[in-house]
């Protein structure tokens, strides 16, 4: 079973790094690079902690064709002191232009997994965006084994980020004006 994700509204920040060996403040462009990427969340509702970690996957993306793919990894944590199970999930997916979709449907891969306290639970999924960017987030449903009980636990909004081609940073040759030998 596929499950599909992904898509945003407010354009993704990014991580900023300094040349290696720089002194330079971090204001100082030369010395200091914006590398966008995908970004991702952890949420904790009712002690069910969720991380979502996605990534952007070249080879199977066609940046010319409007085809970005897009992987993220979930670890669902049972930080509580009862049984739950995971009934349903629900995404919104909004892409670089607004566009939304929604997403939902029984467990997450085809399973529905019960996890006792201090379990935990893992998977991975895709989401094929039409833009080079987007947001996903949404809610899954619980049912609390032991009271019965189904409740909702947020999962935050992550970024889907394609990122720039590398370019290594170059150092620039300074000029002391004077001219001699």
């Amino acid at each position: 079973m596929r499950e599909t994700a992904g898509r945003g509204l407010t354009p993704p920040g990014g991580l900023t790094i300094s040349a290696p060996g720089s002194s330079r403040s971090s204001s100082d462009s030369a010395a200091t690079r914006l590398v966008p990427g995908c970004i991702g969340s952890e949420s904790l509702t009712r002690a069910i902690r969720v991380l979502v970690d996605p990534s952007f996957v070249p080879e199977q993306s066609d940046p010319h064709e409007r085809k970005f793919l897009f992987n993220y990894r979930v670890r669902v944590v049972n930080e509580g002191e009862r049984a739950v199970q995971l009934i349903s999930r629900h995404w919104i997916i909004v892409d670089a232009h607004g566009r939304r979709e929604e997403v939902a449907g029984e467990g997450v891969v085809g399973r529905q997994p019960a996890l006792q306290p201090g379990q935990a639970f893992s998977y991975e999924s895709f989401c094929p965006l039409a833009t080079h960017w987007g947001t996903m987030e949404g809610t899954y449903q619980f049912r609390d084994l032991g009271a019965g009980e189904l409740f909702n636990v947020e999962v935050k909004r992550f970024h889907l980020v394609m990122p720039p081609p590398v370019q290594p940073l170059v150092p620039t040759r300074q000029t002391t004006g004077a001219s001699g030998a």
